[in-house]
């Protein structure tokens, strides 16, 4: 009975990715007899090698179609068949008396594998790879890499599944753990099977930073500069650097600390809110997901905070004025917020006595001390104050010199008005602050023993002559101010605005000063003014002297030429009255103060236009200017606009225009259109720095039309700027001030506009309506030139409605308006379109769009109040 054979063959089918692959293995269950043998490989096999490590018996026998051979124990086998061959089937027979399991071995040459030194190791990755070949013919469907933590990893650990094809590759091993030694071996799987390359090992970095401290400079009495340098990451991104520091050693996050960037590199760390004359410690440290890492303590300690002052010598006294001043040598490491001088008649003035404010930080400054008595001897001292304290200069000495009277030199007090207005401290005709002084008829500049309407000099009997009401007056020229003709022309009477002023800006209380009555209005820094109550005349009396007093205004009652305004109090009351001109009154002067005076060109309002309090002056007019001298200049008055003169806009033209392509400064900062006098239609011409991205003030500067030395703003480069919208956005809608009034639509002289109203705006001048609307008529306020002089002497702001231009043609506004339009330039570009930002009024949803820079606006510059 012939003998049966079994070939058990089990080839493993190639799996999905996620599961892994398995090769080919050929197996065979070799018995007693005959044994079919299949040979499933895609190369030729030498026979000796293809049964691997098993040995034949004696006389066994391989067969085929085409021959056979045999074994011989010593000899090997000999015969037809030398080596077994793709896809052919052969017969065994085994002389063994018992059944064994032979593995048929693949061809040597059909799948290489070389596993490639690891690269890019980190502390949770690393860079792995190999190279595959095969025989000719043969193809490989995977190939990767395996790893492990113990040797020989395979491919039912980790491992990676790269794209299928022969030669080398490259894996990335994700997820691994720091500072751990990892196994792997690059496999690919082919026709011939699976293949495993050599065995590499690696580590994985730590994951630990290396830090390091960066020495403390720039110490002050509450900072301090730091930093330090991340000189490795330890295989892990830096996910946050600083420094920390307490008063005790080894500081860490749990302190106070500072969080500067992300990455390896040098840094600088600014350590604030520390205290004075303090001793700290203070480390960097670098973090990353595995760990947080110091680097050594260094330590410092604080200045004390306590500036260094000297008063200088006082010079040039006269009866109501001097001049003194100091010198700050050291600010103690706090910056000096305020410094001046105070003064007093007694010894060691504070600055609960009269003071100047003459800037701030270190170095010399020079004071001027007014509102003198002549004749008095007084005490002077230079101050510095921080945030910590107000340290005195050496105290210095003086007696003002012998003067006053009609005529002569005049002391004055500032009450640190918001107008920058002095008053006068005694009244026209007295000696001191006590004396009554003499009494005038509105408009009359000398005192008379009978005051009625026979003896005015402004009526004929019937009518009054001057200051009619029609003739156009309505404030006293200064031939009939009695503080002008006795005084001189540096000295007026004040206004019924500049009264108002008074009271609103002082706390006034009824009191008795060296026995005489009358009211102390005192201001918030520190000074005073003392109105005696002078009573009034009428006919040939003297009425309510000790009781109350009655001061003239400069203003005429409108509507009624036979009134005035006055200033009335007595003990109870105080405030505007009106009274016939005829009567006799009490005349206080005043005169223009020098230190709150804004810069040339500027009108003197203040408008804060950021949360970080920074504020401005705006210019006296929009931005002018004539090609044909290439000269830059503000408009005469705030109401000024060149109007439909815009459409002789040319590179000689010799008048003036006011309308301007976005970033014509005249400065060639990049732009195609960079000249004033452009006219080109493209918007994507007028890129300023010629990018798209750039704003008016960013780079140089020089596409700001500020840039430039305008004529009647101090002819200076640089000294003024356009607005960015964010800016604008602020001054316009986020400002707090204390009357709540940020603007109105108006109407000023005539001109259609916007009225900007200045932080310390005083509400009681003027009643405006349709405060902070955006979309009101200009009709609700129209304001005639006189009452426009006297808002513009309180700081508010015009911008007339000077339409636009297109090209070379001027229009009052955008197509289908019906009202003249407000709309200027800021200094914010606009990305796409070649657009910016500017402004428009009246509107009814929004304040700021977008516009081609081709367009022709307004431009309206500022500059930094100090």
């Amino acid at each position: 009975m012939k003998k049966v054979f079994i070939i058990l063959v089990s080839l493993f089918a190639l799996i999905s990715a996620s599961t892994g692959l398995k090769a080919q293995e050929v197996t065979i269950l070799l018995r007693p007899g005959w044994n079919w043998i299949g040979y499933p490989y895609a190369e030729s096999i030498d026979l000796e090698v293809a049964f691997g490590d098993f040995v034949p018996m004696n006389d066994d026998v391989i067969q085929s179609f085409w021959g056979y051979s045999e074994y011989a124990t010593g000899f090997g086998w000999f015969g037809g068949i030398d080596e077994l061959q793709p896809g052919w089937g052969y017969m065994y027979y085994s002389n063994r008396t018992e059944a064994v399991i032979v593995e048929l071995s693949a061809p040597a040459s059909q799948t290489m594998v070389t596993t490639s030194e690891p690269t890019s190791i980190a502390a949770e990755s690393a860079v792995v790879g190999g190279t595959v070949t095969v025989p000719e013919g043969s193809h490989v469907f995977l190939r990767g890499v395996c790893w492990g933590t113990e040797p020989n990893p395979d491919i039912d650990g980790s491992h990676t599944s790269e794209e299928t094809g022969i030669g080398s590759f490259s894996s990335t091993l994700d997820g691994l753990n720091p500072n751990t030694t990892y196994y792997v071996r690059a496999y690919a799987v082919s026709d011939h099977g699976l293949a495993y390359g050599n065995e590499l090992s690696f580590t994985t970095l730590s994951g630990i930073p290396v830090v390091t401290t960066a020495e403390v400079t720039d110490i002050t009495g509450n900072s301090a500069l730091c930093g330090g340098t991340v000189t490795d990451d330890g295989g892990l991104a830096i996910t946050a650097r600083g420094v920390c520091w307490s008063t005790s050693h080894n500081p860490t996050l749990s302190d106070s600390h500072t969080t500067d960037g992300t990455g390896t590199g040098s840094f600088t760390s600014s350590l604030t809110g520390l205290g004075t004359s303090t001793t700290y410690y203070v480390r960097a440290y670098a973090t990353t997901a595995q760990a947080t890492s110091y680097g050594e303590e260094l330590t410092f300690t604080t200045m004390n905070g306590i500036p260094t002052v000297s008063t200088a010598e006082v010079t040039d006294i006269t009866a109501t004025t001097a001049t003194c001043g100091g010198t700050i040598a050291t600010d103690g490491g706090l910056a000096i917020t305020a410094r001046g001088v105070c003064w007093s008649t007694s010894h060691n003035p504070t600055l609960g006595d009269s003071h100047t404010t003459d800037g701030t930080g270190t170095g010399s400054f020079t004071s001027t001390i007014t509102g003198l008595s002549a004749s008095t001897t007084y005490y002077v001292r230079a101050y510095a104050t921080n945030s910590l304290v107000t340290i005195y200069g050496g105290e210095q000495s003086f007696t003002t010199e012998a003067g006053g009277g009609s005529g002569g030199d005049h002391a004055y007090v500032d009450l640190g008005l918001p107008s920058g207005l002095l008053w006068a401290t005694c009244n026209v005709g007295a000696d001191n602050p006590e004396d009554y002084g003499d009494y005038f008829a509105w408009g009359e500049t000398q005192p008379k023993d009978t005051y009625n309407w026979s003896t005015y000099q402004y009526y004929d009997g019937s009518n009054v002559t001057k200051y009619t009401g029609s003739d156009g007056l309505t404030t006293l020229l200064p031939e009939d101010d009695a503080a002008t003709a006795n005084w001189g022309s540096d000295w007026r009477m004040p206004t019924k605005e500049e009264w108002q002023e008074l009271c609103n800006n002082t706390t006034h209380t009824w009191t008795t000063q060296n026995g005489v009555n009358g009211r102390l209005f005192t201001a918030s820094n520190g000074n005073s003014l003392f109105l005696p109550a002078a009573g009034c005349r009428g006919d040939s009396s003297l009425y309510g002297a000790g009781s109350h007093c009655s001061y003239w205004s400069s203003s005429l009652i409108t509507g009624s030429p036979y009134y005035a305004w006055y200033f009335f109090f007595d003990s109870d009351i105080c405030g505007m009255d009106s009274d016939g001109r005829n009567g006799g009154q009490s005349v206080r002067g005043v005169r223009v103060g020098s230190q709150n005076t804004a810069p040339t060109g500027a009108i003197n309002g203040k408008f804060t236009i950021n949360s970080n309090g920074d504020q401005v002056y705006f210019s006296q007019g929009n931005l002018q200017y004539q090609a044909s001298t290439n000269t830059w200049k503000f408009a005469e008055n705030q109401y000024d606009y060149v109007g439909n003169a815009n459409s002789n806009i040319s590179s000689t033209y010799d008048g003036w225009i006011d309308l301007f392509g976005w970033g014509t400064s005249g400065y060639d900062h990049g732009a195609v259109c960079y000249q004033p006098w452009s006219t080109n239609t493209s918007p994507y011409n007028y890129y300023a720095y010629g990018q798209a991205t750039y704003h008016l003030n960013d780079e140089t500067g020089q596409a700001d039309w500020g840039y430039n030395a305008i004529s009647n703003g101090g002819n200076e480069e640089h000294q003024w700027h356009t607005m960015s919208s964010t800016e604008w956005s602020y001054l316009l809608y986020s400002r707090v001030t204390p009357s709540g009034m940020l603007f109105v639509l108006g109407r000023v002289n005539g001109v259609d506009g916007i009225i900007l109203l200045p932080d310390e705006w005083d509400m009681s001048l003027i009643s405006l309506t349709g405060v902070n609307n955006k979309s009101g008529s200009y009709s609700w306020n129209e304001i005639s030139e006189l009452v426009w002089n006297t808002m513009e002497r309180y700081g508010a702001v015009f911008i007339p409605a000077a339409g636009r231009r297109s090209g070379t043609s001027w229009y009052t506004g955008f197509a289908g308006d019906s009202v003249n339009r407000v709309c200027f330039w800021t200094s914010t570009g606009y990305s796409s379109y070649g657009e910016a930002y500017f402004l428009f009024f009246p509107y009814t949803t929004q304040y700021s769009m977008r516009g081609g820079r081709d367009g022709g606006k307004s431009v309206r510059l500022v500059r930094f109040a100090q």
